[in-house]
């Protein structure tokens, strides 16, 4: 049951993103967003795609790179992932 309701929420927020996203396809944040809804849910492929897509928007948004590391992190992806840490930590 209570996994059920959490994956509700991460759904509700991924709403959330399409709908902010319909308004400004650009906004970079809803697409780092999303990917960490879709992350949380263990959909990694998913979710490295929306973080991509939010760093392809905004080259400096960190919370991109850190999320998007975590979830190569967690599909066993490290080299990649400790690039993306380093780049993330750059841009602090």
């Amino acid at each position: 049951m209570r996994d059920a309701l959490r994956d509700r929420k991460y759904d509700e927020a991924i709403i959330k993103c399409e709908k902010a996203l319909a308004l400004d396809p650009k906004l970079a944040y809803a697409y780092a967003h999303w990917g960490t809804a879709l992350m949380l849910q263990e959909k990694y492929d998913e979710a490295i795609a929306k973080f991509r897509e939010a760093a392809a928007l905004d080259p400096k948004l960190v919370m991109a790179y850190h999320n998007w590391g975590i979830a190569l992190q967690r599909s066993g992806h490290y080299l990649e992932a400790e690039d993306l840490f380093a780049k993330a930590s750059s841009l602090k």
